[in-house]
């Protein structure tokens, strides 16, 4: 295993604490959904990781919490994410998030793209395979290295996922995140941050100011042909749930998701 060193015991023990009772909260009551939500304003959304994840946390927080957001900025993105991950009051149980009588919405990306800025951020960036708890063994045992460049990553998706619990987290498909697309009043693109915002302020009086979060420092790389079949294959279930995620893209994720429009249509 392989251990993230924090510069603080106290808040690594605030976070063990913390992670400790949203177990034992899932696993008592059922409460395994992270849900950001204001029953006030009358909103509730659902993140899924690398997909405007960091962007519109950051802005939620900004409107819910406006000093804890001028701290976020002094710390980084971590702290947007650990101010929501590590409050109990956010995971809620299905049938909750179902009876609740506000605006729900989430965004979705084409799993292509998603992947590719997953293994830019995930691998490349943060080191996650080097840096979070890993199973070293298993993956030595497969032969696979630690710092596996983008066709190597994608062809064993699998096994790196069985490996990290952060690779698995950042690569699970958008509908098991999601869960359901009747649950939700809209399910929003990347591509469509502006109609959110405009939804928002419609719906629930809430103004969101928008910005990439979190951009990686690497050049987004392409996959090669074996590479992304089998990355279609692994996402194949995303596709299914979600027919429009191939439209409203971004220009950088066109450009990226290209090959994939081919390959899955």
């Amino acid at each position: 295993m392989v251990d993230k060193n924090w510069s603080s015991v106290p808040e690594r023990a605030y976070r063990l604490i913390n992670r400790g009772y949203r177990k034992a909260k899932a696993e008592v009551t059922g409460a395994d959904m992270q849900v950001i939500f204001s029953e006030r304003a009358g909103f509730a959304y659902v993140p899924v990781p690398k997909v405007a994840n960091s962007t519109i946390k950051r802005a939620l927080l900004d409107w819910m919490d406006p000093v804890a957001a001028s701290r976020a900025e002094q710390r980084g993105h971590v702290e947007i994410h650990d101010y929501f991950r590590f409050r109990p009051s956010f995971l809620i149980t299905e049938d909750r998030f179902k009876a609740m009588n506000v605006y729900k919405f989430a965004v979705v990306r084409d799993p292509v793209s998603r992947f590719v800025s997953a293994y830019t951020n995930r691998i490349h960036d943060h080191r996650d395979l080097e840096t979070t708890p890993t199973d070293i063994l298993m993956l030595e045992e497969a032969g696979l290295p630690l710092k596996p460049d983008l066709n190597t990553f994608a062809l064993n998706i699998q096994p790196y996922c069985a490996a990290c619990v952060s690779i698995k987290m950042h690569l699970n498909p958008q509908i098991n995140v999601l869960r359901d697309p009747a649950l939700y009043d809209r399910i929003y693109s990347v591509g469509e941050l502006d109609q959110l915002r405009a939804d928002l302020i419609k719906t629930c009086g809430v103004t969101l100011d928008f910005g990439r979060s979190n951009p990686s420092s690497m050049k987004k790389p392409q996959l090669s042909a074996d590479a992304l079949q089998t990355v279609l294959r692994y996402y194949a279930p995303d596709y299914q749930a979600f027919p429009r995620l191939l439209k409203g893209l971004t220009s950088s994720d066109a450009k990226t998701a290209s090959p994939a429009r081919k390959a899955a249509g």
